[in-house]
């Protein structure tokens, strides 16, 4: 057993208060100790980012696009070993890891600067540097996205590389509370709303209310975009006249998002159209939640078809990536979300209504998949226990 003399210490730098940094944060691999320029408690809000972070976000992004340079840092805190998040490539001339959510994550989240050599030969350096070593994708669509966006350099990488899924404490992981003695099935929703599906389940909820006893609450995140927001509103209007229905668009501390709707709920849906690695369906997973969610990018890792829930199949045009899991160009993006925010995609909402049916009328099956969801971040891939044997090794070798 280790001394706290001999505890090695890890920096952690995170580039944002979000809850994918928990697991990283608040339970190191045994034998190391934590430091980070964020508490966790910074992440105790209900959306993933705050309207104020997204514009300091912004302004930090154009800075970085002016001086057309990667996203760096310099650690000033004194520690043996620096674990970065976000691509954030280190400065200091000491033993880094970095995890990534996707290839241009190094590049500020812009693909077109992949044609950009000199901006693409800088992050090579830094990531083929002797002081970088590991890489740790999100997922294996996120490593497959960084072999595909770096193709020149796939035999300096890909040594380099392993993925090492986010996790969330052992605290989130608790049995489901059975709120409701009733046969009322209660179904949750955490996103943005064009982006991630919410109009084409509230048309979904329309058609199963009709023959079910069900009660759909949705946490919708909100736009900075005014125009946006007023198609949401609009929309939102016409479901009013629902009292099985619950939308709400104010910040909620995730411990009650947790106590009153993760764990009184009994199924997770989210028919998102772009998501890397969402969040909210690692925290439902946590709670033991059958979940319906697309078949994109790291979602098919999370939702396993048919074992904790069911994917959905997103129309090809709508989907944000290419079959090399790189984002499709920024036009193609931007159609895609005119097509969104101006009609309700029918294959989606038809899907919904076929999965959502088999598990409302099937209470077993919501229970099995539930248990093989809890189990996945029990003792699973996505578990405290299965991330720190990773790290401990990652860490270790690291420092030899």
């Amino acid at each position: 057993m280790r001394t706290e003399k001999n505890i090695r210490t890890v920096y952690y730098f995170a580039s944002s208060p979000h809850p994918v940094h928990e697991g990283f944060i608040t339970d190191p691999p045994d034998g190391y100790k934590i430091i980070s320029n964020i508490s966790f408690e910074d992440t105790g809000i209900i959306r993933q980012y705050e309207k104020s972070f997204k514009k300091k976000s912004s302004i930090a992004s154009k800075v970085l696009d002016i001086l057309k340079i990667p996203r760096m840092w310099y650690v000033t805190t004194s520690t043996d070993l620096i674990h970065t998040n976000s691509g954030v490539l280190i400065l200091n001339k000491k033993p880094w890891v970095v995890s990534v959510e996707y290839a241009t994550s190094f590049l500020n989240l812009k693909d077109e600067y992949l044609n950009d050599k000199r901006r693409v030969k800088r992050v090579i350096d830094y990531l083929c540097s002797d002081y970088c070593k590991k890489i740790l994708p999100f997922s294996y669509a996120s490593k497959e996205s960084i072999l595909s966006a770096f193709k020149e350099y796939q035999n300096y990488l890909e040594p380099k590389l392993e993925v090492v899924y986010p996790t969330l404490s052992p605290k989130r992981v608790n049995c489901r509370l059975n709120k409701h003695s009733n046969d009322q099935v209660k179904l949750l929703y955490v996103g943005e709303f064009f982006r991630k599906g919410a109009k084409e389940l509230l048309k979904a909820f329309e058609v199963l209310n009709r023959n079910y006893n069900v009660e759909l609450t949705m946490f919708v995140g909100s736009y900075i975009d005014e125009s946006i927001q007023e198609k949401e509103e609009s929309i939102i209007k016409q479901y009013q006249k629902y009292r099985n229905l619950h939308i709400y668009k104010k910040y909620v501390p995730r411990d009650e998002l947790f106590k009153n709707f993760y764990m009184a709920s009994d199924i997770f849906i989210l028919p998102t159209f772009g998501d890397w690695y969402p969040c909210a369906l690692l925290e439902a997973t946590s709670c033991g939640l059958p979940i319906i969610s697309s078949n994109i990018f790291a979602i098919p890792e999370i939702v396993e078809d048919g074992k904790n829930g069911f994917l959905i199949s997103i129309p090809e045009e709508l989907n944000d990536f290419r079959s090399d899991f790189l984002l499709k160009s920024r036009d193609d993006i931007k159609r895609k979300y005119r097509i969104l925010s101006e009609n309700i995609i029918d294959s989606v909402v038809e899907q919904l209504v076929e999965k959502l049916s088999i598990l409302i009328e099937n209470k077993d099956l919501r229970e099995k998949m539930g248990n093989y969801s809890r189990m996945m971040v029990e003792s699973g891939k996505f578990s405290i226990e299965e991330k720190n044997r990773k790290l401990k090794r990652i860490y270790d070798e690291a420092l030899e």
